[in-house]
């Protein structure tokens, strides 16, 4: 592990992430500022230029990560708290499904200062509770009957012993209207035109009624008013 303090700026010794959808959206001022707040920091800083995430270490404290799927399933494994800055997709759901279960924070792409990354890494290095939190997760994972190499190891012996046809799902031998049940969508779309279609003519029938009775009321009215007028004269 690499402190981050003494590493130079410039050239492909410049500290950064890489993978596409990372280095297209943390530019160079988001860059530094990183660099700043782990120079401050008493814990060594593993920084790294790939995407692969390892958080496996006994000594990690803390995954600063962007909150794709494997990495925050990685995290949890290990028992490792998150600060989570989401970029695009499914990582702001992960994002707030980490920050709801208090396994880490949330930081915004758009508003990162020295201050809030600071004050983030702080909060989830001497708060236990992010840890503990976490370590709870981890166990309800590891609580398994199977690990998952050992499992593994018992479908492909299964598979070899019996064959895979009972575990071909049915969905599998379906043409595209059953396995989209367009049938079903065809079937309720037009009960639901059908009833919209009687709503339409009963509440034009009631408006007709309502038309009727005004115009039958305004006639009888009339016609009082006539006749009183002709008696008058």
């Amino acid at each position: 592990m690499t402190r981050i303090k003494g590493w130079g700026h410039g050239g492909e010794h410049r500290p950064g992430v890489r993978g596409s959808a990372v280095t297209a959206e943390l530019n160079d001022d988001v860059m530094d500022t990183f660099a700043a707040v782990f120079s401050k920091l008493s814990q060594r800083v593993l920084w790294k230029r790939d995407a692969k995430v390892q958080s496996g270490h006994p000594k990690t404290r803390l995954l600063i990560y962007h909150g794709g799927s494997h990495g925050v399933m990685e995290a949890i494994y290990h028992g490792v708290p998150m600060i989570i800055i989401p970029l695009f997709g499914d990582q702001y759901a992960h994002a707030v499904r980490v920050q709801e279960k208090g396994m880490g924070v949330m930081l915004d792409k758009s508003n990162l200062t020295e201050e809030s990354v600071m004050e983030a890494i702080r909060e989830v290095i001497d708060n236990p509770k992010y840890k503990q939190r976490v370590q709870h997760f981890s166990n309800i994972h590891h609580d398994a009957p199977l690990k998952p190499l050992e499992r593994a190891v018992y479908w492909i012996e299964h598979v070899m012993k019996f064959g895979g046809d009972h575990l071909r799902p049915r969905s599998a031998d379906m043409n595209f209207i059953e396995l989209y049940m367009i049938d079903t969508v065809i079937f309720l779309s037009s009960l639901v035109l059908f009833l919209l279609y009687v709503e339409y003519l009963f509440l034009k029938k009631c408006y007709r009624c309502v038309c009727n009775r005004s115009t039958t009321r305004k006639t009888k009215v009339t016609e009082y008013e006539s006749s009183v007028i002709r008696q008058i004269v």
